[in-house]
């Protein structure tokens, strides 16, 4: 099914933040005579769950008297995932993850640039299945197309953390190093500072920057609670 709804806002933080899950559940309502139930496929896994436009304690509030509306998936994390597409062939030969849409073609429907089409091909080698797909046009993944391309965000964080052993167990031990300096980027973990930084996480378990973090959502609330004398 194809929809224009997601062009009523462009602004990409609001798609994902705020109303992913309600556009999803739009589709299913729009089929409402034919359906009774659809299921929303989950991003985060139970341990790694956190605020999102789509998540298992907001989704099914956009079900009705007639469609019912579901939250699936959340036992299995985004490599537990792609281990299950890569064994059902018909799947996985029509996998599309890109959201690049302007970058579509009739030949292949995943740019093979963006970070989320990287993050996943990272996966499916993690794997040893993508030079099964003929969904990306790249088979053979680079380090340097990984530093190039992916700029992780922390909401994404843990997708790279869980494919380091596997990148590791499969030989791949350029790719794991590539994988590890986006993570030190993206935990600001570069740098004096970041030595810093690296030791909280490893030794005291982040507890210094969690401490920190906490402060500073203090003192930002009691400004906002609290009238500027000036």
């Amino acid at each position: 099914m194809y929809t224009n709804v997601r062009s009523l806002d462009l602004n990409w933080t609001f798609w994902e933040f705020e109303w992913e899950g309600a556009v999803y559940a739009s589709v299913g309502h729009a089929l409402s005579q034919r359906l009774t139930s659809v299921a929303i496929s989950s991003t985060y896994d139970i341990p790694n769950m956190r605020p999102l436009g789509s998540h298992p304690l907001l989704d099914s509030n956009y079900g009705s008297s007639v469609l019912r509306v579901h939250h699936e998936g959340t036992t299995l994390s985004r490599l537990d995932k792609l281990r299950l597409i890569a064994g059902w062939e018909i799947g996985f030969q029509r996998l599309r993850v890109c959201n690049n849409v302007e970058r579509y073609r009739d030949e292949t429907i995943n740019c093979a640039e963006c970070e989320k089409c990287v993050r996943t091909m990272l996966g499916l080698e993690a794997l040893g299945a993508l030079e099964r797909t003929k969904a990306f046009a790249v088979s053979v993944l680079t380090p340097d197309l990984v530093l190039r391309r992916v700029k992780c965000l922390p909401h994404v964080e843990m997708f790279y953390t869980e494919l380091l052993p596997a990148l590791v167990a499969r030989g791949r031990h350029d790719l794991a190093e590539a994988v590890s300096q986006v993570l030190r980027e993206c935990r600001g973990e570069v740098g004096l500072r970041g030595a810093f930084r690296r030791i909280d996480r490893a030794v005291l378990g982040g507890r210094l920057r969690a401490a920190k973090d906490a402060m500073s959502t203090t003192v930002a609330k009691e400004d906002v609670i609290r009238p500027n004398a000036t």
